[in-house]
């Protein structure tokens, strides 16, 4: 059940020792590349995903490709040919894109949309909806934050303690159990 987090911790430790970086999220080539390998079902219009295709390969072979990218003189060479608006355009694609079908995405536009665009949310009351959106978006920006400033190295940490921001919501009243079950999946 937790494979993928054992395999990931010792991954992480074996890094440590050798001096070599962390595994970090690139959100926008995970997003895509979970996505891409996703199983889905289409019934009245309604996109459903049913499965996963599991593989490590692919994952192994990005970050390989990458890794020539950032060593070899030829791809970089050709690389520097591409504009940069070119390359831009694609990766402000490529991070829209893997926006959709995300609940934090879809709860944020919902803030400034009309309630239609929160149907899966119906039980839940519309305040409660963004005052879990809300937090949700600090604890985000907070983390951005921390990432991007000197003391980013202790990000992991804020990781670890996002289930206190979840028991603070629960435990003082601002989102209730069964709402915190929807909002939550």
């Amino acid at each position: 059940m937790h494979g993928d987090m054992l395999v990931l911790a010792g991954l992480t430790a074996l890094s440590s020792f050798l001096g070599l970086p962390w595994m970090c999220g690139a959100p926008t080539r995970s997003a895509a590349h979970v996505r891409a390998l996703a199983l889905s079902d289409d019934k009245d219009g309604t996109v459903t995903t049913t499965g996963t295709l599991e593989n490590r390969v692919s994952g192994f072979s990005i970050h390989a490709l990458i890794g020539l990218c950032a060593v070899a003189a030829a791809p970089r060479s050709l690389l520097a040919t591409v504009p940069k608006a070119a390359l831009s355009g694609i990766f402000l694609y490529l991070g829209f894109t893997s926006l959709q079908g995300l609940e934090l995405w879809d709860r944020i536009r919902g803030l400034f949309q009309d309630t239609v665009a929160l149907d899966k949310f119906r039980s839940v009351q519309r305040s409660t909806i963004t005052v879990f959106t809300v937090s949700q978006m600090a604890c985000l920006w907070t983390m951005m934050k921390v990432t991007q400033s000197k003391y980013g190295v202790i990000s992991p940490l804020l990781i670890a303690l996002l289930p206190l921001a979840r028991w603070g919501l629960l435990k003082t009243g601002a989102v209730g159990k069964d709402d915190m079950q929807v909002l939550d999946d």
